[in-house]
């Protein structure tokens, strides 16, 4: 329930909010409150991926050893039982974090991201130059194959330095990939003195773009040189061609600064095709189906700043770029065509919630698919549109993974008749909660500013005042949402209200979701 008020507030939240401590306070040990302890049992799932075929999802679990004081990512599968799910089965079991898994087009194998152990690394730990080991000397990220049946995960050819992100080619036969050039003799030799400092905007090593053929296990390089450094790319849907955006050096100051650009894939050593030249950011390229158009977020802007993303489009036979942003003051987040390239489907922020959204590209007004309460995180959908996989969590229920049907024209909160499909975290329902509550106030300008109170579990207005803890958010563009507050060292509201503090989390003026005048 959504409170509206203005502040000074004479009733129940004046005498919540307030400095004086509540005498009695509980140790959560005690009145069946998270402890400390109990917030690292609470398991992160992301890295949703529906197979194309509709009939199966890998999703990541991350999990923390307190013992070991290390955390821990694996992959799991999920497949279709005729109209229901089977039960989730874990693929990968290192020690080491597994993550980034992406269906091969033909959904029988995967690959992803580890920095496991293997053969090809076995050597002194002490020599980071050799491929296969990474900057510290331990293994550095590489590329794995697996058979989504199970069985053993397969090392793919080495490349001398970490792969940072990857996609397949359409026809799965090729995985482009983006790797940092090497160290410079140089630098080792600097590092291997102890004299390897960090200087503020210093150039670092560009990273370019590779294309590596999976049965041949030869890789060729598509992009090189100090002239740019490679962020985000996309395959157009031939697999002749590669979009990316580049930022025009390796500072960290350049990186407001990409550039959209597309190059062969199939052709080494080929100059790329500079398709934008906005000042400011522009980002995240994807084709449109039927290849006559790039898709991309940027800001219109010519100086660093925090600001809204924009969608935009191109031709790529030539035009004036086109705004495809929502009519609507929202940021739309990461974006995926919808089957008939007729509309988008993205995720967004609003005020203390994040929901699923699909926009019409013709109208581009946004439709949101999820009720408009909790944190609709990690989605994906069928490569026909028909189903849709995410994650979600609210104040009261740890996040689990869920699906549901989609029509062919999706309507506002269509994502309601839905699968529960996991049950990592069914233990955090033994837990005493306190309530959450969203709360409003005016602001020196007269605008609305919302925040998020957690009550201890066994507080009322006649408990008279307890202590108050106000947890500022970062970013500076951060929010606070309502999701699970028992799951992390940054979201650990019920942690202190367990000890019975009240707990404030406001967003203020410049918090994400709250549109482009914050």
């Amino acid at each position: 329930m959504a409170l509206s008020l203005r502040f000074p507030v004479s009733a129940a939240l004046i005498l919540a909010l307030t400095s004086v401590p509540a005498a009695g306070q509980e140790a959560s040990a005690d009145n069946g409150g998270p402890t400390l302890e109990d917030l690292f049992t609470v398991k992160s799932l992301g890295s949703v991926q529906v197979s194309p075929d509709g009939q199966a999802v890998l999703y990541t679990v991350s999990s923390a050893d307190l013992d070991e004081n290390e955390t821990d990512t694996d992959i799991w599968l999920l497949r279709r039982d005729g109209s229901s799910w089977a039960d989730p089965v874990q693929l990968t079991r290192s020690k080491q974090n597994d993550t980034n898994p992406q269906w091969r087009p033909d959904s029988h194998a995967f690959a992803f991201l580890s920095s496991r152990e293997s053969d090809a690394s076995d050597s002194s730990p002490s020599d980071s130059s050799r491929p296969g080991r990474g900057g510290n000397g331990g293994p550095q990220q590489k590329l794995y194959l697996m058979d989504s049946r199970g069985g053993e995960a397969q090392e793919l050819p080495v490349h001398e330095t970490a792969v940072s992100s990857f996609q397949w080619s359409p026809d799965g036969a090729f995985i482009a990939f983006r790797a940092a050039d090497p160290e410079s003799d140089d630098d080792k030799a600097r590092k291997k003195n102890g004299r390897d400092i960090n200087v503020e905007d210093e150039l670092g090593r560009p990273s370019h773009l590779w294309v590596l053929d999976v049965e041949s296990g030869e890789a060729h390089r598509v992009t090189e040189g100090d002239g740019f450094t490679v962020g985000s790319f996309d395959w157009n849907p031939d697999g002749s061609r590669l979009a990316f955006s580049a930022t025009p050096s390796a500072r960290p100051m350049d990186s407001w600064k990409s550039d959209i650009y597309v190059v062969s894939a199939r052709d080494a050593g080929t100059t790329p095709t500079t398709l934008t030249e906005n000042p400011g950011p522009d980002a995240n390229p994807r084709w449109s189906m039927d290849g006559r158009y790039l898709y991309y977020s940027g800001q219109l802007t010519d100086r660093y700043q925090v600001a809204m993303n924009r969608l935009f489009r191109i031709s790529l036979d030539g035009g004036d770029i086109e705004d495809m942003s929502p009519h609507a003051d929202i940021q739309a987040g990461a974006f995926t065509l919808s089957s008939d390239g007729r509309g988008a489907f993205f995720s967004a922020t609003t005020g203390t919630t994040r929901g699923v959204f699909y926009m019409s590209l013709e109208d581009r007004r946004p439709v949101r698919l999820t009720p408009d309460h909790g944190v609709y995180g990690s989605a994906d959908l069928s490569d026909d549109g028909s189903t849709v996989v995410y994650t979600y969590e609210n104040p009261n229920k740890a996040v689990e993974l869920y699906a549901a049907p989609l029509s062919r024209r999706p309507t506002t909160e269509s994502v309601v008749a839905q699968w529960a499909l996991t049950s990592h975290n069914t233990h955090t329902s033994d837990w005493t909660l306190g309530n959450t509550e969203v709360m409003r106030w005016k602001g020196v300008d007269g605008r609305d500013v919302e925040g998020i109170v957690v009550y201890p579990h066994d507080w009322t207005p006649g408990a008279g005042p307890r202590a108050t803890v106000v947890k500022i958010h970062g970013g500076p563009s951060g929010v606070y949402v309502e999701n699970f507050q028992a799951s992390s060292s940054t979201s650990d509201a019920q942690r202190y209200a367990a000890d019975g503090y009240v707990v404030l989390l406001p967003n203020p003026r410049g918090s994400s979701g709250y549109g482009e005048s914050g």
